[in-house]
């Protein structure tokens, strides 16, 4: 499992929870209580959370860690490519879009590279 994923599985619970205590969920996710207290010392300095004595408090009323971009791409990859290829076929030459962040849309992004004239607008500068 890699940091981020750690670190939103992490995030989640703060979440749902409000506290985390490192030896149980380093237990429960079979990994190290020092992994566990890395990431808790990785988010308290993005001021996600607060460490406290075995875990960690949440910082906000609710907190959330978004995966990075590139972790996205790399999941559910046979579904987005079947979503953007049913959304490319709905686009016609000469169309105007609105295109939103994302990985599902990134990867409609690239197969609208084969139509004519189109205009995006997008927020999403892999897009763009």
């Amino acid at each position: 499992m890699i940091a981020e994923e750690r670190r939103a599985i992490l995030l989640k619970e703060l979440n749902d929870n409000g506290y985390i205590q490192a030896t149980e969920l380093a237990d429960r996710l079979h990994l190290s209580a020092a992994t566990i207290r890395r990431d808790l010392s990785f988010l308290e300095k993005q001021g996600l959370c607060f460490r406290k004595h075995g875990g960690a408090i949440r910082s906000a009323q609710g907190v959330t860690l978004e995966l990075p971009y590139e972790t996205k791409q790399r999941r559910k990859i046979a579904e987005k490519k079947r979503i953007a290829e049913a959304a490319a076929r709905l686009v016609q030459d000469g169309d105007t879009l609105i295109l939103d962040a994302g990985s599902t849309t990134y990867a409609l992004a690239l197969l609208l590279l084969s139509k004519q004239r189109i205009t995006v607008v997008t927020n999403d500068l892999q897009i763009a």
